[in-house]
């Protein structure tokens, strides 16, 4: 073996290392609507449409979770008031029960 083989091979495989560490993956951290709501694979990549809405031809779209958070949070705050207002309720009962059974 030659030096220039040693050197050609020697190159070939750092281009092989560099070709491998230039690919990155990209993990997303939540669906697109249409996949969140199917509850199916997002193959999202940034800058582009997910593959299912590709082949759908919808438009790929990432807002659906801000909206039902707001109606989960709003859907928690009157589920709070109305255990709130049953538990004053009931409160009202026991204190008028303590007062007629003390009669």
């Amino acid at each position: 073996m030659n030096l220039d083989t040693i050197e050609a091979k020697a190159s070939d495989n750092t281009s092989e290392n560099e070709s491998s560490s230039d690919k990155k993956r990209y993990r997303i951290t939540r669906a697109c609507d249409y996949c969140r709501r199917k509850k199916v694979k997002c193959h999202f990549m940034p800058g582009q449409a997910c593959n299912n809405c590709v082949a759908l031809g919808i438009t790929c779209q990432f807002n659906d979770g801000y909206v039902d958070l707001f109606f989960w949070y709003m859907q928690m705050t009157d589920y709070i008031y109305i255990v709130q207002k049953n538990a004053d309720h009931l409160k009202d009962i026991l204190t008028l029960w303590k007062k007629e059974s003390k009669e």
